[in-house]
C-alpha cells in the first residue's frame, strides 16, 4: 500500500497487545475493522467506553443484534481514538458538523476519523487533518439494483453497470455504491451533495474517480482505497489527497 489502493490485508491485534499511544502522520491513513459478534459479557463491559448519550441511543433499539452493533462499533471507536489522543475513551468528546458528520472537539486537534459498520463489521478510518469517509457494505445480491442505479448514479456510472457482466453485477453495484457513499462522507455528509454531480470506477484493481462536476471539488487529489475487510464485504475509504501510506489492522476486543 498504497501502490494499486486496494487494502485487502489486515493483521490481527488484540486490544491488549495495542501501545498506550498511536500516532499517525500527515499523509497517512490507518485503518482498522472491528468484529461486532461479541458475546453479551462483552458487549455489556464495553458500554462502559462510550457516553451515556450514545447507552441512551443503544437503548433505544429494540432489536438486541442492533444494539450489540451499534455499542461495538461505538467502543471501539472510542478505544482506538484515546490511543491517539490520549484522552479516556469515555471522556472523548464530539462535534457535529452542518450535516451531522461527528469530529472530535478541540481539544485534540490534527485527528480526523470515520466510521462506518454493516451487519457484523466495522470499519474506523483515522487520519492527520485531511477530509476522510468510509463506507462498507456486506456482498450480497441487490435485487433492485438497476432502479437504485437510476434514481441515485450518475449517467456514467449507470452505463459502467450495465456494461457489467450479470454474474459480476452485485459486486459492481457496491463497489460504486460504497465509493459514492465514501465520498459523500468524506464532504462531511448529508443530501446537499449532489449524487450525480461526480462518478467513480467500478474497477475493484484500480478505483478512482471518472469525473467531478463541481470545480472547486475537482480540484483535489482526491483518492479512493479499495477495502475489503473480511470475507465478503467490501468498500472505500476516500480522502483528499494521495496518501503516503495506509495501514490496515484488525482490532480483536475480546484478546
Amino acid at each position: 500500500m498504497p501502490a494499486g489502493m486496494i487494502a485487502t490485508n489486515w493483521p490481527s491485534i488484540g486490544l491488549d497487545r495495542l501501545p498506550p499511544r498511536l500516532s499517525i502522520e500527515q499523509g497517512c491513513v490507518d485503518l482498522w475493522s472491528v468484529p461486532l459478534g461479541l458475546a453479551d459479557r462483552v458487549v455489556e463491559t464495553l458500554t462502559a467506553c462510550i457516553s451515556a448519550d450514545e447507552r441512551g441511543r443503544a437503548d433505544r433499539f429494540v432489536n438486541a443484534k442492533l444494539r450489540r452493533r451499534y455499542i461495538v462499533a461505538h467502543a471501539g471507536l472510542r478505544l482506538l481514538l484515546s490511543r491517539y489522543t490520549g484522552i479516556a475513551a469515555g471522556a472523548l468528546d464530539f462535534v457535529l458538523g452542518p450535516q451531522g458528520k461527528p469530529s472530535l472537539a478541540s481539544p485534540p486537534r490534527g485527528i480526523a476519523f470515520n466510521l462506518t459498520h454493516s451487519e457484523e463489521v466495522a470499519v474506523v478510518a483515522i487520519t492527520a487533518t485531511n477530509r476522510i469517509g468510509v463506507d462498507i457494505e456486506r456482498l450480497r445480491e441487490v435485487a433492485d439494483a438497476t432502479a437504485i442505479a437510476r434514481l441515485f448514479f450518475s449517467t456514467i456510472e449507470e452505463s459502467m453497470l450495465a456494461a457489467v457482466a450479470p454474474a459480476e453485477r452485485n459486486r459492481a453495484f457496491l463497489t460504486c455504491w460504497t465509493r459514492k457513499e465514501a465520498f459523500v462522507k468524506a464532504l462531511g455528509g448529508g443530501l446537499s451533495v449532489d449524487l450525480a454531480g461526480f462518478a467513480v470506477n467500478l474497477s475493484r484493481e484500480l478505483p478512482g474517480f471518472s469525473s467531478i462536476r463541481e470545480p472547486d471539488l475537482a480540484g483535489i487529489p482526491w483518492s479512493i482505497i479499495h477495502i475489503e475487510p473480511e470475507t465478503h464485504y467490501l468498500g472505500a475509504t476516500v480522502i483528499d489527497s494521495a496518501p503516503r501510506a495506509v495501514t490496515c489492522s484488525r482490532l480483536d476486543l475480546v484478546a
